[in-house]
């Protein structure tokens, strides 16, 4: 994967194959959906095999919100990479539980270094089961 030293236009940067996306405490779900579409254009463009999307300034997200913070991993995991929300604030997510959203799918990380490890932790794995096959 290419390294950039440089941020990007959404403020992302890189660390070890892996692109690092902060979202802006007053996020909007337009503003997401504009996330969404760069994040998937910069992981194909760099081949990033990780997207950590980084909440730990957010204190509310709607549940549409919610849905498209999804929607990001989803495009991301089709797209080889694996997606992680790190840094997500108790009320956070105290209120996505009360709203029984289905989070199930969604990998999650309390810090960066986590988040870095479940990535190289995934990818190790992933090519360990095709070597096997």
């Amino acid at each position: 994967m290419k390294q950039y030293s440089s941020v990007s236009a959404l403020g992302s940067y890189t660390i070890s194959d892996c692109l690092i996306v902060p979202v802006a405490p007053e996020a909007e779900v337009e503003e997401l959906q504009r996330l969404h579409r760069e994040i998937l254009e910069l992981v194909a463009e760099t081949g990033a095999k990780g997207v950590l999307v980084n909440l730990s300034s957010v204190n509310i997200l709607s549940s549409y919100s919610f849905t498209t913070l999804r929607e990001i991993l989803r495009g991301v995991s089709l797209l080889g990479a694996t997606g992680v929300l790190v840094g997500l604030r108790p009320g956070v997510v105290a209120a996505w539980v009360d709203r029984d959203l289905d989070f199930s799918e969604m990998h999650t990380a309390r810090t960066m270094e986590d988040a870095l490890a479940l990535v190289t932790t995934r990818r190790e794995k992933q090519e360990a089961d095709a070597k096997q096959a």
